[in-house]
């Protein structure tokens, strides 16, 4: 329903920051172009809840400078089957892109796929680099719900702190990092606030989009 409750609600002068995922199904890439284009008539912020990218700049110092050529996602989502997918991908794909920029998908393989468990790799070309990618996306009914990934296998495990705050595990330390979801909405209200740019903006809203229907289609040939 998201496609009719982002343009009802832009046409009535209202920012949007939308739930992942953005648009599901045919020619979701030419409707979300057509909600883009509507906000930047409207002069309103439109965005979308990929939270995770905003615990990158908490964490550069751990990662380094060299080339990335290996980033691993796996989350526990609470959908089954292709929802596993359609839930856990934007979050995945918006970490990529915020890492790497905008590239391009190759040689998409699944290595499980089930109702309860999906892995899948590719390599991911940019800048004239490659990058090994791979996600793995299981179901699980009740929170909490796992969340780890790595960047040039340096591992970082989300991990609830006990006055409820949270952290991220790496190398047996733990990094206290601002609740990714509150980072989100924060930085959708400054924006419109300040008639700034999101930090999930437009293009970045399109190009998710387009490397998940890549992963979709691969999904059901």
């Amino acid at each position: 329903f998201h496609y009719n409750q982002v343009k009802t609600c832009l046409k009535n002068n209202l920012n949007v920051l939308c739930e992942k995922p953005f648009i599901l199904g045919k020619d979701n890439l030419r409707l979300a172009e057509e909600l883009i284009k509507i906000s930047k008539k409207k002069n309103k912020i439109l965005s979308v809840n990929t939270q995770w990218p905003f615990v990158l700049d908490e964490i550069k110092s751990f990662i380094g400078v060299e080339p990335i050529d290996n980033f691993y996602f796996s989350m526990e989502e609470g959908l089954k089957g292709i929802g596993i997918l359609t839930d856990g991908l934007p979050h995945a794909n918006s970490m990529l892109i915020k890492l790497l920029g905008e590239g391009i998908i190759k040689n998409i393989n699944y290595l499980e796929k089930d109702e309860e468990k999906i892995i899948l790799e590719f390599d991911y070309i940019y800048a004239n680099l490659k990058c090994k990618v791979k996600y793995e996306i299981k179901f699980k009914k009740d929170r909490p719900r796992t969340l780890e990934f790595s960047i040039n296998n340096k591992i970082f495990t989300k991990k609830f702190l006990s006055d409820n705050s949270f952290a991220l595990k790496f190398n047996n330390q733990f990094i206290k990092i601002n609740d990714p979801f509150k980072m989100s909405l924060k930085n959708f209200i400054d924006s419109t606030a300040n008639k700034s740019k999101p930090f999930i903006e437009s293009q970045e809203i399109i190009y998710n989009l387009y490397l998940q229907n890549q992963i979709l289609k691969k999904y059901y040939s």
